[in-house]
């Protein structure tokens, strides 16, 4: 599966600096996101033993950022920011598949994890409405938002820590101002924050990652039907779209996930109420959270006018992101292996 070098393992457990790993994590990174996104990484917190190791890995990072068309997006002092406060570039690996008709589907293992920091450092929300890129002055109706502000794509930035958004996603149904469980809004922005990375990472070629989906669906009936999967090079190439394609949409996933529990968690602590009434809360909001997740995902399928897009079922495209989050498990009741009763709650 897509970055499955793990930095930390492969290098402190040899002992030495295996420069070969080095360079396959820097090339993963940089085929899935492009050097704009990436940069975040380098807030990321690690293990910095190995001083050479973690310098001479960000600056091979930094030489891809510049031969991208992206790298005049990061001026000089997001760099250097960026410099200050890397420890570590650390890459965990996805878990290991469950098959279920002939497609192959995340499932979480107990020892996986998303870097914490990861998510709280490119989620610093402490409230939407102070968070969220705004224009105030054109909030009546999105006929007077200009390209930039309908079209424009979510940017991070290192020295302020906080995340824009495009003023048309600030609006009612996709967000909410008023006071709403932080699962409406969180179930959105991890969706949307999917859609954006995968766009930005398809750059040169939109429809790669809907051509991916398309042969994965063509790959699951031939498997249904008795077919046997192809194991040329171009199988291969198919499989490793998708596995791109499903880690964005996981990450997203999993990031705005995290921010929400963070947010439930403060507010928890200032209620006085039985434990077993903020439970049932906490679960009945995971629920709507990977719900909302879902309606944006499964919206991709579709043309304009409403015609469908390809042949794999919206079912699919909800469950192969979120399958390798145990809550997502947990919440829907995802014990069956198969399509049809995998999660038969969803």
């Amino acid at each position: 599966m897509v970055l499955q070098y793990d930095y930390r393992k492969h290098t402190f457990k040899k002992g030495t600096l295996d420069s070969g790993v080095v360079f396959s994590c820097i090339e993963a990174t940089r085929r899935v996101l492009s050097p704009s996104w990436a940069y975040v990484f380098a807030d990321a917190s690690g293990y910095a033993h190995d001083t050479v190791a973690v310098g001479d890995m960000y600056e091979q990072f930094l030489s891809l950022s510049n031969e991208s068309p992206y790298s005049t997006s990061m001026d000089n002092a997001t760099r250097l920011r960026a410099r200050g406060q890397m420890n570590a570039l650390t890459i965990d690996a996805f878990p290991a598949f469950l098959p279920i008709k002939g497609v192959d589907i995340i499932r979480f293992s107990n020892d996986f994890r998303l870097g914490g920091s990861f998510g709280s450092d490119y989620l610093r929300l402490l409230g939407m409405s102070q968070s969220l890129a705004r224009e105030s002055k054109q909030r009546a109706t999105l006929e007077h938002l200009n390209d930039d502000q309908l079209k424009g794509i979510l940017e991070f930035s290192v020295l302020t820590r906080s995340l824009a958004v495009p003023t048309a996603y600030t609006f009612a149904p996709v967000f909410y101002e008023q006071d709403v469980p932080e699962s409406f809004n969180y179930g959105t922005l991890g969706s949307l924050i999917a859609k954006e990375l995968s766009e930005v990472r398809n750059y040169t070629d939109k429809r790669r990652t809907m051509q991916c989906w398309q042969r994965l669906a063509n790959k699951t009936d031939a498997s249904a039907n008795g077919g046997e999967s192809s194991n040329s090079s171009a199988a291969t190439l198919e499989w490793s779209l998708l596995g791109r394609s499903l880690f964005v949409w996981s990450r997203g996933a999993r990031m705005a996930f995290d921010a929400m529990r963070r947010v439930v968690e403060r507010r928890t602590l200032r209620w006085k109420r039985d434990s077993h009434v903020i439970d049932e809360q906490w679960r009945a909001q995971q629920r709507v959270f990977f719900a909302r997740f879902c309606l944006l995902v499964c919206s991709a399928t579709l043309k304009e006018k409403g015609a469908r897009r390809g042949v794999l079922s919206r079912r699919l495209r909800c469950m192969l992101p979120l399958a390798n989050m145990r809550e997502f498990h947990a919440a829907y009741n995802c014990t069956m292996h198969n399509e049809s009763t995998y999660c038969p709650d969803l």
